[in-house]
Formats: C-alpha cells, sequence, structure tokens
C-alpha cells in the first residue's frame, strides 16, 4: 500500500512539472509576439534633417541611456514601445510599470495616445524613466 502512495505522489509531481513547463513555455510564447507586435510599432527613425522631429535622450533607472529621433506627430505610446523594447528588459516593464518624466520642468507623460507636438515635446528633450510602485 505504501509503494502504491509513493507511486501516486510520483506521478503527480511529474504531472505538476510537465504542466508548469507547459506555462512557462506559454508564458515565454506570449512575451516573444508581444515584444514582436511592439517592435513592429515603433516608427522607422527620421532623417536628422527632418523639420519637425523630436531627438529623445532616455534614461533609465540603471543608468543605461538611449538617443533617438521621432516626429511629432508620433504618439507617446511608440516612444513607450522603444523603451520597452531597448531600454528595459521584458520582465522589468511588465512587472513594474513605469513613467517617461521629464525633469525640469517635472512633467509626467501618461497620455499614450497624445503625439509628442501634443505633449510639448519639440526640439531636444530629455526623459528619464521613473518606476511606479505596484501599489
Amino acid at each position: 500500500r505504501r509503494r502504491l502512495e509513493e507511486e501516486e505522489a510520483r506521478k503527480a509531481t511529474e504531472a505538476s512539472k510537465l504542466e508548469e513547463g507547459q506555462r512557462q513555455q506559454q508564458e515565454e510564447a506570449r512575451r516573444m509576439a508581444e515584444r514582436s507586435e511592439k517592435v513592429s510599432r515603433v516608427p522607422p527613425e527620421p532623417a536628422a534633417d527632418e523639420p519637425d522631429k523630436v531627438d529623445l535622450q532616455i534614461r533609465a533607472p540603471d543608468g543605461k541611456r538611449a538617443r533617438r529621433r521621432f516626429l511629432g506627430s508620433h504618439l507617446l505610446g511608440q516612444v513607450y514601445d522603444y523603451v520597452d523594447v531597448e531600454l528595459l528588459s521584458a520582465d522589468a516593464a511588465e512587472e513594474e510599470g513605469y513613467l517617461l518624466v521629464s525633469t525640469m520642468p517635472r512633467r509626467e507623460y501618461k497620455d499614450r495616445e497624445q503625439t509628442l507636438t501634443d505633449a510639448g515635446l519639440q526640439g531636444q528633450c530629455a526623459l528619464i524613466i521613473e518606476r511606479c510602485s505596484a501599489s
């Protein structure tokens, strides 16, 4: 009888491990699909002499920096997608929310449907990535 119980426990453990492995594979596939969708939403970088360009320098919490041009007609959501793809690891972008913020004057850019021009971003701008608490 004891041997039978041990066998059932072993089978349950194996089934649990198999389920966990499948769940992890599904999660990884979902992350990869989401990342490729974000990559497709990031617009091509405009030429340096483009009249309506906005030159953004973005600094991550770990000190990593990126500089990239966008058009004033591009959406803030496209900048967030760029940050997710280029500056943050997939886990960091997903687990902890963040905001793009200018420091002088302090301003948070939350509306991802707003164009850069409508948000007041023109010329050269410096933004920082500010972590949001998950509360």
